[in-house]
């Protein structure tokens, strides 16, 4: 089974273009063998879930940050990712922002993957659009290569580039498939909280457990690719203040091996 994890918190409109995208390329594709967690922490709504989508809802109290305003409270997308991993089924995983738009041909990757035991990670191009400019997603999908193209990583996953002298080290994004097996104990840091530095924090964790043998690939057809919605982050997940903190812990490596929440805190 090929599990997708989307992390959610208050993207109620976004999270049901993004259910209907996949859903769409199942069916292009005639895969059944799918399932969707929406891994919620504490939204206010919620849109109609389809069929092969579950929800698992988190009503713990949001990570909180000292900030020079007063403590505020912050959404944690790596405990999302981290209950995520737990509650999926799949021998595959893929990790999918709620603002992500699949093309039709997408959910392919994933039985790729399983075919190619050497790749460490499939990743996945992403290009931006506006979300007024939505009214014919067929449209964005066709004029794709003229599209602004999202962060990717190469060399090292804090690297914005357009390739690497070794070919095996594409990092990409945080949209991402990878089997079970390969994944392991890695869970995503839960000291990250906020916008910043929490999805290179787990790739490279995974690059880590990986070591010699890291092998990463990127598709980039329009058709195998995503888009990504872009719209203003709310304010309890971008914060200056907390991007700096992100930031200071991701250079100064001390995310050590990374592996289960155990290590870090409890995942609550």
């Amino acid at each position: 089974m090929h599990s997708i994890i989307i992390p959610h918190r208050n993207r109620s409109k976004l999270l049901a273009l993004c259910l209907w995208s996949i859903e769409r390329s199942a069916r292009e594709c005639r895969n059944d063998d799918y399932e969707i967690i929406v891994s919620d922490q504490g939204s206010d709504r919620l849109p109609p879930l389809l069929s092969k989508a579950r929800l698992i809802r988190d009503s713990s109290p949001l990570s909180r940050f000292q900030t020079k305003d007063g403590s505020k409270e912050f959404f944690c997308k790596g405990r999302a990712v981290n209950r995520g991993i737990e509650a999926a089924e799949g021998d595959v995983l893929t990790f999918l922002d709620a603002d992500a738009v699949a093309g039709r041909r997408w959910i392919s990757g994933a039985e790729w993957l399983r075919d190619h035991p050497e790749v460490t990670r499939l990743c996945y191009r992403v290009r931006m659009v506006h979300e007024t400019s939505l009214d014919d997603v067929d449209a964005r999908f066709a004029q794709y290569d003229a599209l602004p193209l999202a962060f990717e990583g190469y060399c090292a996953p804090e690297i914005a580039a357009t390739g690497c002298g070794n070919s095996n080290l594409v990092f990409g994004n945080s949209q991402f498939s990878i089997r079970r097996d390969v994944l392991g104990d890695v869970r995503c840091d839960e000291r990250y909280i906020g916008a910043g530095y929490e999805d290179l924090q787990f790739i490279r964790a995974i690059w880590r457990r990986a070591g010699e043998n890291y092998k990463g690939v990127i598709r980039t057809e329009a058709d195998e690719a995503l888009l990504h919605i872009f719209s203003t982050r709310e304010p309890d997940w971008h914060d200056a203040e907390v991007n700096r903190a992100n930031r200071m812990r991701y250079l100064r490596d001390d995310d050590r091996t990374c592996l289960h929440p155990a290590n870090n805190g409890p995942s609550r």
